[in-house]
């Protein structure tokens, strides 16, 4: 794997957008976007790269796990690295990739974001273990800690290096930007929202855009439905540092009502059942709201 910058996991190019032709109508979008997730939700995916034509192999495993935070009274307290945040409402995001085949066998991604409000951030920790042909590759691998509380300046440490650069404005953590297309009014045609995210591997902010590509696509979920669904697809680009990258989409379906273990039916709101990533596609496997 190329040594890229990131959105979700470690397998994406992006291509550049500017922020301009979005900016009339950034501040009407981000009024908009809510928590749409349940208290608990973790969805599991299976990693596929992409082969000559239509042809997918099976690589690895990725998991995206919700938790909404709530206090009942006063604020609640959460650790990030170790250190204590304190917060009235909110939530915690955690993913984890895993590549079990092929030549990056072993490489593990696991990243934690901590947020307040419509997806804030607080706090993140994202830890990048790189292989290569089974041999461990120091050079592509990281761990990166970021620092939000500051109003004007952002904290970053990368492999103990400590960086601070200036907060934007809509700025948001690298691994929340697919709940926060989620949780945009993506039902709008003129759908459009660019934000800033921040850079894991090279301390610094890059210009994030998300636009709706087409209205429907049908998708196969075996795990939700024994036939095809209807899903809005919303792109995401960013700056790519070297040649034109590529752009990462990721599909939506509208609804869907989910049995728990109980047998309890859960209403479940945009869920987010394929993403593809360059030459990377997710596919949805499993979904659970039993934490």
């Amino acid at each position: 794997m190329k040594k890229v910058i990131l959105i979700l996991s470690v397998v994406a190019l992006v291509l550049t957008m500017g922020l301009g032709a979005f900016a009339c109508s950034n501040v009407n979008q981000i009024n908009f976007i809510s928590v749409v997730a349940r208290d608990y939700e973790h969805y599991t995916y299976t990693v596929y790269a992409k082969g000559e034509g239509d042809q997918l192999a099976a690589i690895g495993t990725f998991t995206y796990t919700f938790k909404r935070l709530q206090a009942t009274e006063g604020e609640i307290a959460y650790y990030i690295d170790g250190h204590e945040y304190t917060l009235s409402s909110g939530g915690v995001i955690k993913t984890s990739l895993s590549i079990s085949d092929g030549q990056y066998a072993g490489e593990t991604v696991t990243a934690e974001v901590l947020f307040q409000n419509a997806y804030s951030p607080i706090a993140s920790r994202k830890v990048y273990n790189a292989f290569k042909n089974g041999t461990a590759d120091a050079e592509r691998s990281y761990t990166s800690v970021i620092d939000y509380t500051n109003k004007k300046n952002i904290v970053a440490t990368v492999n103990g290096e400590e960086h601070s650069f200036k907060k934007p404005s809509y700025c948001y953590d690298n691994d929340t930007l697919y709940s926060l297309a989620r949780g945009s009014d993506i039902s709008r045609d003129s759908y459009a929202l660019s934000i800033a995210g921040v850079d894991n591997l090279k301390p610094g902010t890059r210009t994030v855009s998300m636009a709706k590509r087409v209205d429907t696509v049908s998708l196969d979920v075996a795990c939700m439905s024994a036939e095809p669904i209807a899903t809005t697809c919303i792109a995401l680009t960013a700056a790519a540092q070297y040649g034109t990258g590529t752009s990462a989409y990721i599909y939506f379906a509208p609804s869907y009502r989910h049995t728990d273990g109980a047998g309890n039916s859960v209403d479940l709101n945009k869920v987010p059942v394929r993403i593809d990533e360059g030459n990377y596609v997710y596919k949805l496997t499993a979904i659970s709201t039993d934490e």
